[in-house]
């Protein structure tokens, strides 16, 4: 990996130039992820490098073996049948999840493959480059499309719905959401995290006092009836022809109107996701309702250095609520880091669940280098389950990948060796899939959330 100093990085410019031009010298953290990640000449995702695998900075499921997508193949060739499929992956990155699923297909659901049609949801030039690459072969066979915002897919016509089947996948896409990051007052309230310009050359992470719209009751976390996210003037569908809003960098601090619409955007995620405004409740709900033992809550109430940070995923709710509204998928499945809502509140208790990876490191001072650095954060997959069950989908599974997988076969692609040869295809096959199902590793650390839309 190169040697980079401190307050340099592929956006270090681009970032500088936005921070002067802002009235009050700063952007939210969520604008300066966003930056980080997909600037289209900068953006950590969009830069033309490789980024996953062994030699680069993180690996994925997909990465492991072509039997994960081998496996999924499976099981969407069983749910289409005999109707025709549409399939819709979110963020596939360089297509090694849909390359491997289409190999299979073609070899073993050739009636199903005959019949379908890929959307790739993938806004770096890189990317698809390798995507092409990857699918040379299919790209003649079928039909693949690239789209640059979810309303590029067509809508599902009324007279279609039965014979044709539409699956929306993701594996690692959520958690790469720019999010709003907010820390409890010890008096109440809160404050926001920004970036802020230091002088001509460096800018540093700063918190400011921040009010929310107004008073909120959290969600009955018991209760998984939400009022029409399609019909709620907070939430629209992800506007514009990108995947995350768009700002002048001028306006921040300025526009009172859309300071007040965020303000009131990021109130409502927050009670979707059960916290309350007094930090004390919401550590009373853990206690009479989870039953939190009172020496844990002490030990944390105890610690004088404690840091309650959320991370509120205002632009991933409102991309999920997309998917459901406009696509609305037969079935979706999305397999990411994340946590329950009592994950999620322990998470916050412990400083929230950011994280930069570098070379297989995680890394704290991430925010030195923009564009450098892959950034992650939990998915509150109950606020996605919630927006899902009140748009007419049943949750059929929400479990850790390694039980998931399990569960449904994964065990019948083991393959036996036809000799002692540690580095055969088999022997190979058969370590990847004891990788993707390992306690305390990738069998642990995913979930896999499958929600499937009511005849």
């Amino acid at each position: 990996m190169p040697v980079v100093r401190p307050f340099e990085g592929p956006c270090r410019e681009v970032l500088l130039q936005t921070l002067k031009a802002a009235p009050l010298q700063r952007i939210s953290f969520a604008e300066w992820m966003e930056l980080a990640l997909y600037h289209p000449t900068c953006g950590y995702y969009v830069r033309a490098q490789d980024k996953i695998g062994r030699q680069h900075d993180f690996i994925t499921s997909s990465h492991v073996h072509s039997v994960f997508g081998k496996f999924w193949g499976a099981r969407f060739a069983a749910w289409a049948g005999e109707k025709a499929l549409e399939l819709i992956e979110l963020g596939p990155g360089e297509g090694r999840f849909v390359g491997a699923l289409l190999d299979y297909m073609r070899d073993g659901a050739p009636n199903v493959y005959g019949r379908l049609t890929v959307y790739l949801y993938e806004i770096s030039p890189y990317h698809r480059m390798k995507i092409n690459e990857r699918l040379a072969d299919h790209r003649a066979q079928l039909p693949i499309v690239f789209i640059d915002d979810l309303s590029d897919v067509p809508v599902k016509e009324a007279r279609r719905e039965t014979d044709l089947c539409r699956i929306v996948f993701s594996n690692e896409f959520w958690d790469a959401h720019p999010v709003e990051r907010l820390r409890f007052l010890p008096e109440g309230g809160f404050e926001r995290q920004v970036v802020r310009l230091q002088d001509d050359d460096r800018w540093h992470l700063a918190w400011e006092p921040f009010a929310l719209h107004e008073p909120f009751a959290p969600h009955d976390p018991f209760d998984s009836s939400l009022s029409d996210p399609h019909k709620d003037p907070l939430f629209g569908e992800v506007f514009g022809k990108k995947r995350f809003y768009k700002r002048d960098a001028g306006t921040i601090g300025v526009d009172e109107t859309e300071i007040s619409m965020q303000a009131a955007q990021i109130g409502e995620v927050l009670r979707l996701m059960g916290f309350h405004q007094d930090w004390q409740s919401t550590l009373r709900w853990l206690q009479e309702e989870v039953r939190l033992p009172a020496e844990e809550l002490s030990a944390f109430m105890d610690d004088s250095d404690l840091q309650i940070v959320i991370e509120v995923p205002v632009l991933a709710y409102k991309t999920y609520q997309t998917v459901l509204g406009r696509l609305a998928p037969d079935t979706i499945v999305s397999i990411d880091y994340g946590a329950d809502q009592v994950g999620m509140i322990l998470k916050a208790l412990r400083g929230g669940s950011l994280r930069a990876f570098y070379a297989h490191t995680i890394r704290d001072d991430f925010w030195q280098y923009p564009g450098l650095m892959d950034m992650t954060v939990d998915v509150p997959f109950h606020l996605f389950i919630r927006a899902g069950e009140s748009s007419g989908y049943e949750t059929l599974a929400f479990k850790k990948q390694g039980v998931y997988l399990t569960e449904q076969g994964i065990f019948e692609w083991l393959r036996t060796p036809q000799d002692h040869d540690p580095f055969s295809a088999e022997a190979r096959q058969n370590r990847a899939i004891v990788q993707l199902i390992q306690p305390g590793g990738m069998g642990d650390a995913f979930y896999v959330l499958l929600q499937k839309r009511h005849a």
